[in-house]
């Protein structure tokens, strides 16, 4: 069961708190790895436009705690990952956002199978109607963490793991337990699909725009009609716990930088290279019921009386994070991802070396999941 309210208001993906001191902090960033003394190749990646555009995506806390820990280690080029790590995650988030607009891979054998009971229970929690403009009839149900990254769950742990530097430890164990183990992860589950009519999932899976969780609680009683005995005048239906969450819709502008490996200007806010001509002829793309456009700031309430029908807000937010970053570095072609972001260019004695250091860490920092 599904009950969606849906309301327009003006909204930009970028965070709006203290614009100022973000800059400043981005600033203070990119200033101490370019006198640090860690060499060419860690400088260069802390050039990157996939780095300038991760940076834009963390809130002031996010930022504090990234540039106080690059200071504290800045000096120690051998510490590992506490201070490289800080700028050799350019290369993993690089790769993540290819993992949401690239395209599916061959299937494995020992794959999980798709159910068709979940996404049965999708379909009926958002009422059988795309999500994003309310139209029935041509309905898909979408995976918002992609179907296809079960075929890569090795790469998809390391990637999330290498992102602890900025997203914090809590965060990357939720993800994991989410998404990372072929025996509990919920990504063929109805917590990770939405359902959208066939030209909104394109657009979605271009990158062309995205959903912000957001933590209003919308959880609600209401009578339970499905409950059909009643007896005497006063007779009264029961009342039934509904279960919300409430996205905002964004279309997601991208700058004029040309690739993740473009080196960006670290002293520009991201309005200074947004394309502005884009949004109204994405505009023009997506309408609602009532024939209106879809604009960014629309009020998205998705309802089921399972909790565990809901979208999952950890999926949606990394979703959210990773498809900002990618209109950030001008939403290039996802092939790009696949050759700019390895470590093909390390020597073999070196990358041993690396995994191995970062093996150790990580058994330090994670517990092993049975």
């Amino acid at each position: 069961m599904a009950t969606r309210r849906i309301s327009d208001g003006p909204a930009s993906y970028l965070p709006q708190n203290d614009i100022a001191r973000r800059q400043e902090l981005i600033w203070q960033i990119h200033t101490l790895s370019e006198t640090s003394n860690w060499d060419g190749t860690l400088k260069t990646t802390s050039r990157k436009a996939v780095f300038w555009g991760l940076l834009h995506t963390l809130d002031i806390t996010g930022l504090s705690n990234l540039l106080e820990q690059t200071r504290k280690n800045s000096e120690d080029r051998d510490r590992f990952p506490r201070s490289r790590a800080v700028f050799d995650i350019a290369y993993r988030c690089g790769t993540l956002p290819r993992i949401f607009i690239g395209q599916p891979g061959e299937a494995k054998e020992g794959d999980v199978q798709r159910s068709s009971v979940e996404p049965a229970r999708a379909r009926e929690r958002d009422d059988r109607r795309c999500i994003i403009t309310g139209w029935p009839g041509t309905l898909e149900v979408c995976h918002i963490f992609p179907f296809h990254a079960i075929n890569r769950l090795d790469d998809t742990k390391e990637a999330i793991l290498d992102m602890s530097n900025v997203w914090g430890v809590d965060r990357i164990q939720e993800l994991r337990r989410r998404l990372c183990y072929s025996s509990a992860n919920i990504i063929g589950t109805a917590a990770n699909m939405l359902c959208m009519d066939r030209a909104a999932r394109k657009m979605w899976s271009q990158g062309l725009f995205a959903l912000e969780p957001m933590e209003d609680n919308i959880d609600h009683w209401e009578d339970d009609y499905n409950f059909v005995e009643m007896t005497g005048t006063d007779g009264r239906r029961p009342k039934v716990m509904i279960y919300g969450i409430q996205l905002r819709f964004h279309w997601l502008k991208r700058t004029t930088l040309q690739s993740p490996v473009a080196r960006a200007d670290f002293a520009a806010h991201p309005r200074e290279l947004w394309r502005h001509e884009e949004e109204p002829q994405l505009q023009s793309c997506l309408f609602d019921t009532n024939n209106r456009p879809i604009e960014s700031g629309r009020i998205i309430k998705v309802f089921a009386r399972d909790k565990a029908w809901l979208p999952d807000k950890e999926i949606l937010r990394l979703q959210w994070d990773l498809l900002r970053m990618h209109a950030l570095m001008g939403r290039a072609d996802p092939n790009i991802y696949e050759s700019a972001f390895t470590f093909n260019q390390l020597k073999e004695v070196d990358w041993v070396a690396f995994r191995e250091r970062r093996r150790q860490w990580l058994d330090n920092c994670f517990w092993e999941d049975s």
